[in-house]
């Protein structure tokens, strides 16, 4: 039976675990990594067992434990940030969705596009340069995702530039931001420090 809030029906949510699961079968990788999984820990097995057995194959034996060890880490390793950096993301955006789709006070849909290229430089006398270009898309600044609350798609520029002392005692700076953005000001910024 659905929930009911406020009057309203509302699906009950599933549990992110079975989210996760969905969605890689649903891009048709859930039995491919099962399989993989699998075979690399038989064959890690196998190879454990006529590591033990001795014989005149022990050495290839043991560098095929070693070996198969190693992928099962790899796999490990990169299913965990597959998870965590596109699996996660996904039912959180779907979650997202579902809340605004469903009405809910304070729900948010809050996706954004981000591209950011730099740089720094350093010089032999102690002069640092680094700029910075920040590309976002449209997003809201408010919960309720209201026309009031929109910034348009910005690209915004950083420079800062230093000069330090060789004993490192003495730091000279000067910065600029939000340079050529048309929804926040310009900031400048001169920098001077003495460390004791």
């Amino acid at each position: 039976m659905p929930a009911r809030r406020k009057g309203k029906e509302v699906t009950p949510r599933p549990q992110p675990g079975a989210r996760v699961v969905h969605l890689l079968r649903a891009a048709g990788l859930l039995w491919p990594a099962s399989a993989l999984a699998a075979s690399l820990i038989a064959g890690a097995l196998i190879a454990l067992y006529l590591a033990e057995e001795g014989g005149h194959h022990v050495a290839q034996a043991g560098a095929l434990v070693v070996a198969l060890a190693l992928s099962l880490a790899a796999l490990l390793v990169a299913g965990r940030r597959f998870h965590a950096r596109l699996l996660s993301p996904l039912v959180r955006l779907e979650t997202s969705v579902a809340r605004v789709c469903q009405g809910e006070p304070g729900a948010s849909l809050a996706t954004e596009n981000v591209g950011v290229l730099g740089f720094t430089w350093a010089s032999p006398w102690r002069i640092y340069l680094s700029g910075q270009v920040v590309y976002r898309s449209e997003r809201y600044t408010d919960r309720d995702n209201t026309a009031e609350g929109l910034l348009r798609a910005d690209t915004t520029g950083t420079v800062l530039g230093f000069w330090e002392s060789a004993d490192k005692r003495i730091i000279l700076g000067a910065g600029a931001g939000n340079l050529g953005s048309k929804a926040r000001k310009e900031v400048y910024v001169v920098d001077a420090r003495l460390r004791f």
